[in-house]
């Protein structure tokens, strides 16, 4: 064998060898990626029970009359009469806040049509009281049906109850769900013969403000303000790499 041709033999001996090494290198590199890659998703959740520390409670004075000097001024002869009220019940004015007056005129209606004519008008004023004392604004919302007895004419909404502490129990709420996530994927990692390694995302879901036990949810968040206890509600969903 010719010394060119033996140099030729072991270079190709040479290269084989080397993209064996390669392939090996590569596949091994591919295995570390892909294990790298290898994630569990869990959504955790928790709950906690509140209890309301605000209320809003609105309502409405409203009349009825053929001109709109006489609705106008009943409006405002039974306007002093409900602040009148609130005074003696203990509502402060700071409290109390009365809205804009809004008029309406009614048209005539006679065989299936509007006539054009105007029949009468309606007056009206809202009123709205906010307080932290929900014990003593319920109890005057429940007075208020002796003025309607008196003949102040009234339309009266429920009380609407918040809660204002829910950016603490936010934080709170976030710390316990993935708590909650961690528990659920070391569980399932364990059932697979793995475990589970650092988080590598995770991402909470819109507070949910319901009532006590309810199970509704909405991606766009619930805040149920009909009743004074509250359940507040947070899911997290987190992704954590298996090892």
């Amino acid at each position: 064998m010719s010394e060119r041709t033996s140099s030729s033999l072991w270079g190709m001996v040479a290269i084989a060898i080397g993209m064996v090494i390669s392939a090996a290198i590569l596949s091994g590199a591919a295995i570390s990626v892909k294990r790298s890659r290898d994630t569990i998703t869990v959504t955790g959740s928790a709950r906690m029970q509140v209890a309301s520390d605000y209320i809003v409670w609105r309502g409405s004075i409203v009349a009825n009359a053929t001109t709109m000097q006489a609705a106008s001024k009943e409006v405002h002869e039974h306007r002093a009469r409900v602040q009148k009220f609130f005074t003696e019940k203990g509502i402060a004015d700071t409290a109390a806040e009365f809205k804009t007056v809004y008029s309406t005129a009614h048209q005539e209606y006679k065989d299936g049509f509007y006539t054009g004519r105007i029949s009468g008008y309606e007056v009206s004023q809202g009123f709205e009281v906010c307080s932290t004392d929900l014990d003593k604004v319920l109890s005057v919302a429940d007075a208020m049906e002796s003025l309607m007895r008196e003949g102040v004419s009234l339309q009266l909404n429920a009380p609407e109850f918040f809660y204002t502490k829910l950016d603490e129990a936010r934080i709170k709420l976030m710390a316990e769900a993935t708590i909650d996530a961690c528990r659920r994927a070391e569980q399932i990692a364990a059932a697979a013969g793995g475990k589970i390694g650092p988080i590598r995302e995770a991402r909470m879901g819109v507070i949910q403000v319901v009532a006590p036990h309810s199970t509704m949810v909405s991606d766009y968040g619930i805040y149920d303000t009909s009743t004074r206890e509250k359940d507040v509600f947070a899911a997290v969903k987190v992704i954590f790499s298996i090892k």
